[in-house]
């Protein structure tokens, strides 16, 4: 199974995943402080892997954004990074169970699109709350 999923094909996951990265960076690398705007996912497509736009028609999903820190940092820049990455720090001193738990939630941040979900907003509002 995992063979399966690292392998060399330009649509396996983790082929995928590693171009998201690559095309976040690149389009990041535009406006490194204040991003490509918010939302603005067509920088990042601009970079990613021609067959990915190329046959999204016939198999759907493959011109989405699978990392939020990459998809952030493109979009917004730093600034806009920090305002995920301020309260994860924040609660990480708060106590050793926050923090562990502050860590598992920027990891998920980092590997998965959770950036714009209301529950990761949420917990980062729920990171600020404790720290104060």
């Amino acid at each position: 199974m995992l063979e399966a999923k690292v392998t060399e094909a330009w649509n396996s996951s983790s082929s995928l995943r590693a171009n998201d990265y690559y095309a976040g960076f690149m389009a990041w690398k535009q406006h490194i402080l204040r991003g490509n705007g918010l939302g603005n996912l067509d920088s990042i497509k601009n970079y990613m892997d021609y067959r990915r736009i190329m046959y999204s028609p016939q198999i759907t999903g493959l011109t989405g954004v699978s990392n939020g820190i990459m998809a952030i940092l493109a979009m917004g820049g730093i600034l806009a990074t920090l305002i995920y990455i301020i309260p994860t720090f924040l609660a990480s001193l708060v106590s050793r169970k926050m923090a562990g738990f502050a860590i598992l939630s920027f990891i998920l941040f980092c590997t998965t699109a959770i950036y714009f979900s209301y529950l990761y907003i949420l917990i980062l509002s729920f990171f600020c709350y404790l720290f104060l």
